[in-house]
């Protein structure tokens, strides 16, 4: 693979209602960039290459350097988030502020600042008392209850000022705040910002770039690639092309530009019945079922690649890439393109249809659609095909032989069981028609492997792995900044059998068996299967690669409902459904068959599963997909296939037939930019999906149990309606409907409302699980509703397993020490460990609350710096670890924390950690050998290659050798 020019840097990361508040608001401090302040994550991509260059020219100018110091602090952008509005009074600890004041320390008298404001007396700033908060001193002289005003009030019994239950009032709005921002800039550090671009993966967030002044014009030439802002109607499309250049890369490839074909799409035109979603005159949306015309663009963002591309890029091993470049977005697909103009007698150029720069057959490498190529959406209209895309090549190239074009990413095996498995989630199970009994048969698998969870050390190590493997910020699971406590696990129980029998192994295995259930409870049941990235229509691609005149009519390859994936055996029937998943009708069943002429054509992995959408009416059926790396759970699965066929032809497909705005009002101003990032800001997705989960509940409960109050066919178009407005949701940020969600949700919310007035203003404990609604429940919760998600939660709940008990070993029978090996400070570097190691527990102890209300790139940075904590720790327990004596106390401390007076409970299993791993492993040289103990790790095998005798065992159906540790 190409050698990248620049790993990820640190930028800044800031809060617009800061920087509107902070007029000299600084990164620095002590003359270095401020950590705290640079606390966004830009990943290289194209963006980041240019940007490289273009800093080179203007550095004098911003007057630091492009990449500071070995974080790679960089000052030539700023990502800022929108999310805090200004308030009346803003809080700054206990002191409360009148907004647009400062005041200092000297300026508080007996708790507040009066000052005149309008030749009135003001209240400027007050101090109130928390419950929790020692050190506030009694006032000693109360002002005025009309001076004090509504938000605050003085009691009288603690002598404090309170806040009172006044909500106070927004001063500016975080509109406000945008429009602002947008229109002047900032300052940091003598350096004038301006908008730039939409964070890239942020923009559904409203989070927005600004790139230093000097830069602006540059990275915006190069950026717009020949086209200008001003004049375009739909600034939503054009803010996001113009920003696909920041998607994070792996890698760059170059292509000639003779070696790209561009041809027109095709759209496959029919009709079916289904649901319709329709937009009202009053702006709502309703579900009917009716027989409608259904259009596919059967290509929508894919494209043909060479396979010696993927070659001779490193590639050869994969199935697909994904591509960037200045408007163009391509999911490119490993194709024996050559063999196939060999195999049809294809020898010239002039026998393709669409447009090249090529002179020879044989230099076509990348054959593209019109849908991939972004550029063209901002062309005129009349202007012809060949004109167009001349004017895009020439745009891209600049007169050079070659670009760049970055690589998103590839198809990977998932690590689960090396691509063979993967998770359900909680939308998926909920829409399946499974029953009690087999829910309790899908979870069988997953219950013996939390039985041997228990039961045996190597199985928990496995998990252990696995648990690192899936433990992805993308899952919104936060990572365990407790590494230290996994690590010792891991090595520990491959040292001596009698660590099993200690408290900090047997917690362990309790946390990460709850953690396991946990997940189930959620829904995460690994079955057989994979994500697998959608293919349109491979073959007719290359039909149409000659012939101008097809039309998508009938497929020559995929027969309705069939499929091609090398993943699954040939005649297997698989399920498939995109995420998010939000109803039965989002449901995909098909037969897998390995077609030849698919399979000669074009490099298949596992990962790729080749669809028809020729008179198949998948796009839709997949809620909205396209080709353009889209992908989808596909897995045969009996229990899930199954539960799919029950409701399979009656629940018919919910397609939208809401149009997009197309033009808008929006134009290429500071104001008007502003307000159309903010529309897009104001995200309802995570509440589609919320309340599409309970009427799904509301639904099955009707059907399983025949009592409901509402007709399951109303449930469901409902549901439709909600399907439908995620895939809005979801296009927010390139196509704006006019659809008013909010009053869609507010309609649809009586089904829930309903149901807690009937319910003592409750819902159903699994479901509050599931969805992550912590509120209180009221009295007794016995709100029910029988769905596949309660089964779940119900089963997960019943799991009788435990492990079996044994003696709890101190941690100080493991080690053979030797208490008379002593030194004269022994006392002192005791204490120097056990305050170097609680410091270092606080600090990742807060960093871990800290993970909660971070984003992806907070979650990121606070991940290294408890790794630089915990190093850090080690270093000063290394220095003080200087005989036995030392480590026999502080095992003592370790295994009576209760009679410690150092207060180490909590910090104890980083205690230990740090004794064992510091530098001199002095700890790990004294543990008691025991005759016998063979420890192995679980391995995945193949059985047919296992000798005869090597001890397998299976690990959900797959076979696992013994392997043994050395």
């Amino acid at each position: 693979m190409a050698t990248k020019k620049y790993e990820s840097m640190r930028i800044m990361s800031l809060e617009g209602s800061v920087l509107y508040k902070n007029e000299g608001f600084t990164a620095t401090k002590d003359g270095k960039p401020d950590p705290q302040a640079f606390r966004g994550i830009l990943d290289e991509s194209l963006d980041t290459l240019k940007l490289a260059e273009v800093y080179a020219r203007h550095e004098n100018e911003i007057g630091y350097p492009y990449l500071d110091g070995k974080k790679r602090f960089c000052r030539a952008v700023v990502n800022l988030s929108f999310n805090r509005a200004i308030k009346l009074y803003e809080s700054y600890g206990n002191r409360y502020v009148l907004n647009g004041y400062s005041v200092t320390d000297a300026d508080m008298e007996d708790h507040v600042c009066i000052q005149s404001l309008n030749g009135k007396p003001t209240l400027i700033a007050i101090e109130v008392s928390y419950k929790d908060k020692d050190g506030y001193a009694p006032v000693e002289e109360p002002i005025s209850d009309m001076l004090i005003g509504k938000y605050f009030e003085y009691d009288a019994e603690t002598c404090s000022y309170k806040r009172s239950d006044k909500v106070i009032p927004t001063a500016f709005t975080c509109q406000d705040i945008r429009e602002h921002l947008y229109t002047h800039g900032f300052d940091i550090d003598g350096i004038h910002y301006v908008r730039y671009k939409r964070s890239a993966g942020a923009s559904r967030d409203g989070r927005c770039l600004f790139i230093a002044e000097p830069l602006y014009a540059d990275m915006m030439a190069w950026s717009s690639c020949g086209l200008s802002a001003d004049g375009i109607a739909d600034q939503a499309s054009w803010q996001a092309y113009i920003a696909l250049t920041l998607s994070s890369i792996e890698n760059v490839i170059k292509l000639p530009k003779k070696s790209i074909l561009i041809i027109r799409d095709r759209v496959s035109h029919f009709t079916e019945n289904v649901v319709c979603v329709k937009e009202t005159d009053g702006h709502d949306l309703r579900a009917e079922e009716e027989e409608t015309e259904i259009e596919n663009v059967i290509w929508d963002g894919e494209a043909l690649l060479d396979a010696s591309v993927f070659f001779e890029n490193g590639y050869s091993a994969h199935g697909m890439m994904l591509l960037r470049n200045r408007f163009f977005k391509t999911c490119a697909f490993n194709t024996n393109m050559q063999d196939w103009f060999f195999d049809n007698d294809i020898e010239y150029v002039s026998q393709l249809a669409g447009y090249t720069t090529a002179r020879d057959i044989k230099d076509i490498k990348l054959v593209i659609t019109e849908s991939s190529v972004k550029y063209l959406k901002f062309m005129p209209k009349d202007m012809p095909f060949e004109q167009k895309c001349r004017r895009f090549l020439d745009a891209l190239y600049e007169g050079k032989k070659n670009s760049e074009f970055g690589v998103v990413k590839a198809d990977h095996d998932a690590p689960l069981m090396d691509g063979r498995m993967a998770y359900t989630n909680y939308q998926l199970i909920n829409t399946l028609g499974i029953t009690r009994e087999g829910i309790g048969k899908l979870l069988e698998p997953s219950f013996r492997y939390l039985q041997d969870m228990l039961d045996r050390s190597p199985v928990l190590r496995y998990q252990i792995n696995m648990t690192t493997d899936h433990a992805t910020i993308a899952e919104q699971e936060l990572p365990d900044l407790a590494k230290h406590r996994r690590d010792t696990v891991l090595d520990m129980t491959c040292r001596t059998p009698l660590f099993e029998q200690t408290e900090f192994y047997k917690s362990f295995r309790s946390d990460t068996t709850k953690y396991f259930k946990r997940r189930l409870k959620k829904g995460r049941v690994a079955v057989c299967g994979n994500y697998q990235v959608l293919f349109g229509n491979a073959y007719e691609f290359l039909v149409a690669l000659t012939d101008e005149s097809y039309e998508p009519t009938e497929s020559f390859s995929l027969e309705d409902g069939q499929v091609c994936t090398t993943g699954f055996a040939h005649g297997e029937m698989v399920l498939c459904a995109r995420s998010p998943h939000i109803t039965m009708g989002n449901l995909y069943l098909a037969k897998n068959t390995h077609q030849g002429d698919i399979l000669t054509y074009f490099n298949l992995t596992p990962n790729i599963i080749c669809v028809n959408a020729i008179e198949n009416n998948i796009q839709q059926r997949l809620n909205g997909c396209d080709y353009d790396s889209d992908s989808m759970l596909v897995t045969n699965d009996k229990w899930l296939v199954n539960g799919a066929i029950a409701g399979y032809q009656l629940l018919k497909v919910p397609v939208c037939k809401a149009e997009p705005v197309g033009k808008t009002d929006y134009v290429n101003t500071p104001k008007s930019l502003a307000g159309l990032d903010q529309t897009i800001a104001k995200n309802k997705i995570g509440e589609i999906v919320n309340l599409s989960q309970f009427l799904n509940c509301l639904l099955w409960d009707g059907l399983f149990t025949e009592r409901g109050e509402h007709h399951p066919m109303d449930i469901y178009r409902d549901i439709c309606v909600l399907a439908v407005m995620s895939g809005m949701e979801i296009d927010k940020a390139k196509r704006l409907y006019s659809a008013d969600s909010a009053k869609v949700l507010s309609r649809l919310r009586h089904y829930r409302q309903n149901f807690k007035k009937k319910n003592g203003g409750n819902l159903p404990s699994f479901y509050k699980f599931i969805v992550g609604d912590e509120s209180a429940d009221v009295g007794e919760n016995t709100a029910k509703l029988e769905a596949p998600m309660s089964f779940v939660h119900d089963a997960v709940a019943a799991f009788p397993g435990r492990a079996a008990y044994t003696r709890t070993l101190a941690l100080s029978e493991l080690f053979k020490l030797d208490a008379s090996d002593a030194g004269a400070n022994d006392t002192h570097k005791k204490q120097n460990i056990i305050k170097a190691v609680t410091e270092a527990h606080i600090k990742i102890t807060a960093m871990q609350t800290a993970m909660k209300d971070a984003d992806d790139d907070e979650k990121l940075i606070l991940c290294g710096e408890a790794n630089e904590v915990y190093q850090a720790c080690l270093k000063i327990v290394s220095k003080n670890v200087a005989n036995d004596h030392i480590l026999c106390m502080l095992l003592s401390e370790i295994d009576h924390p209760d009679k410690s007076k150092y207060d180490i409970k909590s910090a104890r299993y980083l205690l230990f950690a740090s004794l064992l791993y510091e530098d001199n492993r002095r700890l790990l040289s004294k543990i008691k050998t025991v005759e016998g103990f063979q420890p192995y790790d679980l391995v995945r095998v193949d059985p047919e290659s296992v000798p005869e005798g090597y001890r397998t065992e299976d690990i959900y159906g797959f076979p696992h050798g013994h392997l043994l540790i050395k």
